[in-house]
């Protein structure tokens, strides 16, 4: 629902209180400081998150965070200084247990985790936090004061109006609009869908219909606010108590990370195993940091018997840039054109300033263009052809030295309406809003990425998506000969034992002779001990593993290969002289023969490629040579999953 509509139905089913609730304007100025330190979360100055991927579907998060009180601004600061006055209840702060403490907002939690989290020091004691009832509350009171406020400032305010009377004569709308705050605030459980109410309302109907008409009809002044409201009910906040004498926190706590859903089962699920063959295993990652966040650091590992591949990392940080680069390339497009057919050129002062502005957007496009140049170095991504031409020959243009050399941007042909058009586009097409940071580790179990903001930081609680992929594949390259080997072993098994009861050195085709009975114990005993015992020193990972899905192959040909001794050791012992066991014979045979083919091309790389995916920036996927240690056709692979998680796809 929306976060408007969900507080309208906690207006509709709170009952109307007969006293106002007790929220003070300390609370609602601490609620109100505390929601913004979360936004924006500017006291952060590292955030540091590791992946330890355990079994399929399954892994652990643990989030570090270096965080510097003194980069509170000034209202930050004194909001966690009242909370410590209103909480130890004393002016003075002196003489209580916890003075020193400050306070601090250091993270947004998912509601949805409901796992408790501790949160620690770097000296591993386990800090003091506010429970989310007492956050709730201190929301509840700013958000009612914020739109208070809002409603407020509206010209309709000062007239005689529904709005007036909410706001200056009908004490009980006010009370119930409290109310509902702080109900919906502080229950976990939160309203999806309208309920209808049966029946009258006599006594609060009055009050619900004013509040509400008033909602609705200032729905439009209230997007901010939307936001605001649709965070506080969402996330929970982490209010940790710090040692306000020292500047320096090192802090870290454990939150389990929501599992997308696996693929469905179906013709599209049987596909998509057949084309990967079990040859690798995907993780994909996406989660959200402040704008203003200076670095970002993600650290993934998995057991030991599994390598990572290859790891990267996408940030949507440069989209508003590069959306408004496009915007301004557009409408100089068209100005430039109608300069061009004035006549005479148009008025000096008008082209000198048009000139300027193209200089300033032509600045932008370089920067952009240089940024992506030096991250396809970065990651070893090597073009046939040059993958930005129209952008990259309008940066060269606008270059100071080429508009010394050249005299003004307006006279030049490369710079025309067609050409910053073609760059719009351009800058649409190749994706050059996303940006890539690979991981520069040796393959092992262990890889991280690394991404540094650039640029001033982001004054709003704008927050910046960031994707990880890492593509996991076996260490233990010896599986794969092992399961070959057993396969051939039980090929020689069968034909063995179909010659002995044909008696003949092509037994296909040939109906067994009459003493094929007289010895069908002991041939179901070979074909079912002998199997048995090799498959149980076969170096098979537990199912549950990421190691077991990399090997989803071979582990089924093992499966299908002792699968087939079986029915064949039924049908000896069952009808030993019949048709049937020839075509047993012949179709255990055939199918041996198909796995083996089948393992000996994933051996040699015929298939179970990583494909090149849609989500990855496609400026980067123009690059003809390797990326890193990797094939071109295996660089890179994601599907993302909707809200902050992991989905493991194995």
């Amino acid at each position: 629902m929306d976060p408007l509509d969900t507080l309208c139905e906690a207006v509709r089913t709170t009952p109307v209180p007969g006293a106002p609730p007790s929220i003070s304007r300390e609370s609602a100025a601490v609620g109100l400081a505390f929601l913004d330190t979360a936004l924006r979360q500017n006291h952060v100055r590292r955030l540091t998150e590791r992946l330890e991927l355990v079994e399929h579907r399954l892994a652990r998060r643990t989030t570090e965070l270096d965080i510097s009180l003194g980069l509170l601004d000034a209202e930050q600061r004194d909001a966690a200084e009242l909370f410590r006055t209103m909480r130890n209840h004393d002016p003075d702060g002196a003489g209580r247990q916890g003075a020193e403490l400050l306070w601090v907002p250091v993270a947004r939690v998912a509601q949805e985790w409901e796992a408790p989290i501790a949160v620690v020091s770097a000296e591993g004691a386990r800090l003091p936090r506010l429970t989310q009832y007492e956050t709730s509350r201190l929301l509840a009171a700013g958000l009612y004061q914020l739109l208070k406020g809002i409603l407020s400032s509206l010209p309709e305010s000062a007239e005689r109006s529904d709005l007036s009377r909410l706001l200056y004569s009908e004490d009980e709308s006010r009370w119930l609009l409290q109310s509902a705050l702080s109900t919906l605030l502080a229950e976990r459980h939160k309203p999806r869908t309208t309920h209808p109410r049966p029946g009258t309302d006599r006594h609060g109907a009055r009050h619900r219909e004013l509040l509400l008409g008033v909602l609705d009809r200032h729905a439009p002044e209230l997007d901010t606010y939307r936001e605001l409201l649709g965070v506080a009910l969402h996330d929970n906040l982490l209010v940790v108590g710090l040692d306000g004498r020292r500047d320096e926190h090192l802090l870290s706590y454990d939150s389990p990370p929501l599992v997308g859903r696996g693929h469905p089962i179906g013709p599209a699920g049987v596909l998509r195993w057949l084309r990967r063959s079990g040859s690798y295993y995907r993780v994909d990652y996406r989660t959200a940091v402040p704008a203003n966040l200076r670095a970002y650091h993600l650290v993934a590992e998995t057991e030991g018997s599994v390598e990572i591949a290859r790891m990267h990392l996408v940030t949507s940080a440069d989209v508003p840039r590069v959306r408004g680069l496009g915007e301004d390339l557009l409408a100089l497009a068209a100005r430039l054109e109608a300069t061009q057919a004035a006549e005479g050129g148009g008025r000096a002062g008008g082209r000198r300033v048009l000139e300027w502005e193209l200089q300033t957007v032509l600045r932008t496009l370089a920067e952009v263009v240089r940024s992506r140049r030096w991250e396809a170095d970065q990651a070893g991504i090597t073009f046939v052809e040059d993958p930005f031409p129209v952008s990259g020959a309008l940066a060269w243009a606008g270059a100071p030295e080429q508009a010394d050399a050249r005299g003004s941007l307006l006279d030049q042909p490369e710079v025309g309406p067609g050409a910053l058009r073609a760059a719009a586009a351009e800058l649409e097409e190749l994706e050059l809003r996303s940006d890539l940071s690979l991981a520069s580790d040796p393959e092992s179990n262990r890889a991280h990425v690394y991404w540094r903001r650039s640029g001033a930081p982001s004054a709003t609680g704008r927050r910046v998506g960031i994707r990880v992929t890492a593509v996991l594949r076996d260490s233990v390259h010896s599986r794969a000969d092992s399961i070959i080997g057993y396969l051939l072993a039980l090929m020689g098994i069968t034909y063995l034992v179909a010659a002995m009861l044909t008696g003949s050195p092509w037994p296909f085709g040939v109906f067994p002779g009459r003493r094929a009975g007289d010895n069908a114990d002991a041939v179901v005993a070979v074909l079912l001990l002998v199997p048995g015992f090799i498959y149980t020193r076969l170096d098979l990972p537990p199912p549950r593993s990421i190691a077991a899905r990399v090997h989803l192959l071979t582990r089924g040909v093992a499966d299908l290969a002792i699968g087939i001794m079986i029915v064949i050791a039924a049908t000896v012992a069952i009808r030993p002289e019949s048709r049937l066991l020839v075509t047993i014979l012949e179709v255990a045979a055939g199918l041996q023969v198909t796995a083996l083919l089948v393992l000996l091309a994933q051996r040699r790389g015929g298939f179970g490629q990583v494909p090149v995916p849609a989500s990855v920036p496609r400026w980067a996927r123009l690059g003809a040579a390797r990326v890193g240690r990797t094939r071109p056709d295996a660089d890179f692979t994601a599907a993302w999953t909707d809200g902050d998680g992991v989905r493991a796809d194995g």
